[in-house]
């Protein structure tokens, strides 16, 4: 499905459902989206990405004589709420799309989880394609088929297991990023990195300050292994009953930062930060003292945050909110050693005691 683009396809099966992931340099002009077998699409994204690349996909997709709408929603976590995601449903339903229908969800990682999120909805279910380009949601929030709106209180509490039909990962538009989100994706390929490929994490150090980084080579190995990591986990447990649990190593405090700060940080940045405090946690399931600062060094070489600059009790607060709750204890997906997730009898939940979390909270690692 990708004429003449160098590319990289991972394949994943769901039993359900089949997804194949494409990643390289110059997808969105290669790819065949008609394949799909739409009776129309609809693309969603933001005005900024429409002017960098929906503009020219849009009008690729009407010269392949395929009906098409576009749908703006503004840019920002703001956008990830029920009602836009009832404002989107009613304007499907205003353009009488049918359950042939395709959704095209172009953008970052915002885009991918409300659009996926729709088309969990609309008409019971109906398919998409995810377009990510963003280094986060290549690496990340496009593959395996979470899909959520956030509540005030909560990040991602409301949403559904939905595959997309396929995922096009254009490596080129991870040039026109900013630099504060390349380092925000840099911190998914870090976490991949630290939980499942101790040989990432070298090739991270080995690279991160060579000529080499940020060109189209260094993005195309760093989505690919990143990307593979994650599909492989999501593949064997696609409703995150345990295994994929360990993808959410840093995310327990990090998506507490992000409600508490009101997301002044970025989702990468927090993550960042919640890797840092949640690694000092990981000190007694194995991970030593030498990694713990290792990951801290990587981290800080790309100019991501590790310091906590807000209240740990509110902290705590949120993290009682977070769906990773079980019978009131807060769990965390740890590292037992760089390239290797912790298990507490068999779970990768692994429940740690109130008072330890909030001990954690008040180091200093800046």
């Amino acid at each position: 499905m990708t004429g003449q683009a160098i590319s990289t396809e991972i394949s994943m099966n769901f039993g359900h459902a089949t997804c194949v992931m494409h990643i390289g340099p110059g997808l969105l002009q290669q790819f065949n989206f008609t394949e799909v077998g739409a009776s129309c699409f609809v693309l969603i994204t933001d005005e900024t990405v429409h002017e960098l690349y929906g503009r020219a996909l849009l009008q690729r997709l009407k010269d392949a004589g395929v009906p098409t709408h576009y749908l703006f929603i503004p840019d920002g976590e703001q956008s990830k709420t029920w009602d836009q995601a009832g404002g989107i449903h009613q304007q499907l339903a205003s353009l009488e799309i049918d359950r042939k229908g395709v959704l095209i969800a172009l953008g970052g990682g915002v885009i991918g989880d409300l659009v996926g999120f729709v088309a969990a909805n609309y008409n019971r279910g109906i398919r998409y394609i995810q377009v990510p380009t963003t280094l986060t949601a290549q690496v990340d929030s496009s593959i395996g088929g979470k899909t959520a709106v956030n509540l005030p209180t909560a990040k991602n509490k409301v949403g559904a297991f939905w595959q997309p039909v396929a995922i096009v990962a254009d490596t080129e538009t991870l040039k026109t990023l900013p630099e504060r989100e390349v380092r925000s994706g840099l911190a998914e390929v870090i976490k991949s990195a630290v939980i499942g490929d101790a040989d990432l994490f070298q090739y991270l150090w080995t690279n991160i300050f060579m000529d080499a980084h940020r060109t189209g080579e260094f993005y195309r190995e760093v989505v690919a292994r990143t990307a593979t990591i994650k599909a492989r986990i999501v593949e064997a447990d696609e409703r995150e009953h345990n295994r994929r649990k360990i993808l959410n190593f840093g995310h327990t405090i990090g998506h507490a930062v992000e409600i508490v700060t009101e997301h002044a940080v970025t989702h990468g940045e927090a993550v960042a930060i919640g890797m840092a405090y949640e690694g000092s946690l990981a000190l007694g399931t194995g991970l030593s003292e030498d990694e713990w600062r290792e990951m801290l060094r990587l981290l800080q070489a790309v100019n991501l945050p590790t310091g906590l600059h807000c209240d740990p009790v509110q902290l705590i607060e949120v993290m009682r909110q977070d769906k990773k709750v079980v019978d009131g204890q807060i769990c965390f997906a740890l590292p037992r050693k760089i390239g290797e997730a912790a298990d507490f009898e068999g779970r990768y939940a692994i429940p740690i005691p109130v008072d330890e979390v909030r001990g954690c909270l008040y180091l200093h690692l800046d």
